[in-house]
């Protein structure tokens, strides 16, 4: 007989104790590892969700690129507007809610109020675009604006207007027959919301602001005065806003025809705008007069057209409108900012 333990070796079933390593369960150890490594991942995806919902449009996104820094700020490239930034970096700052906006650099701080300067985006679309409340926007905006007026206008332009002899350092070809002209005036309005009759502009049919520009022979812009009632005539704004006061004997002003102020400029200044028609019929020098006129002042009429596309221009929302002097002129200096307007006519 042989022994049983041979026996078993052939045909034996295997125990249970065999079926145990082929179906082994995960031990508690390496559950836990796998609850460790899924809460690390969820801690991870939420982080990232924050950061997204953390981004925010920034200088840094577009500054490469001078077509897009353009549309969005008026400003020929992101040189410019560093220059800007360098400038208000220096300046002390003094915030319009008498709280400081930290959480946003400052190069960003400008980038949004070039924004509402020049495409007049809405509270909720810049507070969206820059992650932050619409006090945030306002405080930014009107801290920001004028700043750039004390450093751009009253810093630079203000009671500056070049000289004759100056102008004609620059005098472009179609001013060859005025060497003498100072400045071209012209006006130019805003629409505002308001009931006020004094307001009412009869050539825009709404209530608006109007303002004196005054450009050089060669389309800078030069003189910018406050804002008046629309209803307000050319004259009665050229007599008041101290632009006579900056004219000496020997100055000719050009203008259109609608500035009859010839008796109030100052001794020795003349002025110069198209004839008016006597007799139903102009002579041939008449004619000439008013073609070089109209040559010279296509400067201005660019000029002014170039402000305009600043859009806060176009409607200056009402929280604004007691602002509304020193977003006119930070507009007109940034105007200036731009690619003078001479190598564009040429």
């Amino acid at each position: 007989m042989l022994p049983a333990t041979v026996e078993d070796e052939g045909g034996a079933e295997p125990g249970p104790s065999h079926l145990g390593t082929a179906q082994k369960t995960p031990s508690s150890s390496s559950v836990l590892v796998l609850e460790i490594e899924n809460e690390m991942l969820r801690k991870e995806n939420d982080k990232l969700k924050k950061e997204l919902e953390k981004q925010t449009f920034s200088f840094s996104q577009i500054s490469s690129h001078p077509d897009i820094v353009n549309y969005y700020t008026g400003l020929p490239d992101a040189a410019t507007v560093l220059f800007l930034d360098t400038l208000l970096s220096k300046f002390d700052l003094q915030y319009h809610f008498d709280w400081n906006v930290q959480k946003m650099p400052l190069i960003d701080q400008l980038l949004l109020t070039l924004m509402k300067l020049r495409l007049n985006c809405g509270l909720v679309d810049l507070s969206v675009r820059f992650n932050c409340c619409r006090a945030t926007v306002t405080n930014i905006f009107i801290t920001i604006s004028s700043a750039l007026y004390d450093i751009l206008y009253v810093g630079m332009m203000e009671n500056k207007i070049p000289s004759r002899f100056k102008n004609q350092t620059s005098l472009p070809h179609c001013f060859q027959p005025f060497p003498n002209c100072r400045i071209v005036l012209d006006c130019t309005e805003v629409a505002v919301s308001n009931t006020q009759s004094h307001l009412y502009s009869h050539y825009k049919g709404g209530t608006t602001l109007k303002a004196l520009i005054g450009v050089a022979p060669n389309g800078f812009i030069t003189f910018a005065s406050d804002l008046y009632g629309g209803s307000t005539s050319d004259k009665a704004i050229t007599a008041d806003c101290g632009v006579l006061q900056q004219l000496e004997a020997g100055d000719m002003v050009m203008a259109d025809k609608g500035f009859t102020i010839r008796d109030i400029l100052p001794a020795g200044v003349s002025l110069n705008i198209p004839t008016f028609l006597v007799n139903g019929q102009f002579t041939m020098e008449e004619i000439n007069h008013n073609r070089l006129i109209a040559s010279a002042r296509v400067h201005v009429e660019r000029s002014i057209q170039r402000l305009k596309t600043f859009h806060i221009l176009s409607y200056i929302p009402y929280q604004y409108k007691k602002h509304a002097n020193k977003i006119l002129k930070v507009c007109v200096s940034l105007t200036n900012l731009q690619t003078p307007i001479l190598r564009e006519i040429a």
